[in-house]
């Protein structure tokens, strides 16, 4: 049978919504499943089933079997059939529509790691996300290198944001909370694609009851008409289902 994974289980659950079984752990009132594929016969084309019951607008991808990228999916991206990012680097985004053939729908993801690892065995491992308003966004900012930057509407006051420059091929990924940095101006921040240290050299952002303002005229979350991707949860969610 198919559909949302049992989300009473410490086990993920079968999900046959694809055309490749896959095991599914989700909770689609927080609109987030981990999805595992196990060794199969990857084809082009391939869809494995994720249990949101909406489309996820975020995906991460890892290979388990060997050393390999993370690969992000990102709505903000554009087409989701071939677009990506990397976790692990600080590259621009990037377009390979033989990895991914469609866009992934309510139900299920276009797949094929037999093309992106170069092994039709792989073992694969996919954390997705879809928005639920009031408690999750995904979604896109032009940047304009100032400290005036621009109000980014969540509709609720964020607890962690994640930030890439989605046209860098030299900016890492950011990532905030309001647990490390209680008070504006927001500064603390740490490296998702590196190994460094915390930093808190700069003012970035306001975290606002509504959403976020950028205060910084950094490349990374803030380049003259570079698309920022970014991703934010609430702190108090005002919705749940």
């Amino acid at each position: 049978m198919g559909g949302q994974a049992n989300t009473n289980s410490t086990a993920g659950a079968s999900n046959f919504d694809g055309s490749i079984q896959s095991t599914v752990r989700a909770n689609a009132s927080t609109g987030f499943s981990i999805v595992s594929v196990t060794a199969a016969a990857h084809a082009d084309g391939s869809t494995v089933g994720h249990g949101l019951n909406a489309k996820p607008a975020m995906i991460i991808e890892k290979n388990r079997d060997a050393t390999s990228s993370w690969y992000v999916q990102h709505s903000g991206l554009g087409d989701m059939s071939g677009s990506y990012i990397l976790l692990n680097g600080t590259g621009a985004s990037g377009t390979d529509g033989a990895w991914n053939l469609s866009e992934p729908t309510s139900s299920v993801m276009s797949i094929d790691p037999g093309y992106i690892y170069a092994d039709t065995d792989a073992n694969t491992i996919y954390y997705c996300w879809a928005p639920v308003e009031g408690y999750s966004a995904f979604g896109t900012y032009t940047g304009n290198a100032s400290t005036d930057g621009p109000f980014v509407f969540l509709g609720f006051k964020p607890a962690v944001i994640i930030f890439k420059n989605a046209d860098s091929s030299v900016t890492q990924w950011d990532i905030y909370d309001t647990t490390r940095d209680h008070d504006n101006l927001t500064t603390t921040r740490l490296f998702p694609s590196a190994t460094n240290a915390e930093n808190d050299t700069y003012d970035f952002f306001d975290v606002l009851s509504n959403g976020f303002k950028i205060r910084n005229s950094s490349a990374g979350n803030n380049g003259s008409g570079n698309t920022i991707i970014y991703a934010a949860w609430a702190s108090n969610p005002f919705k749940t289902s």
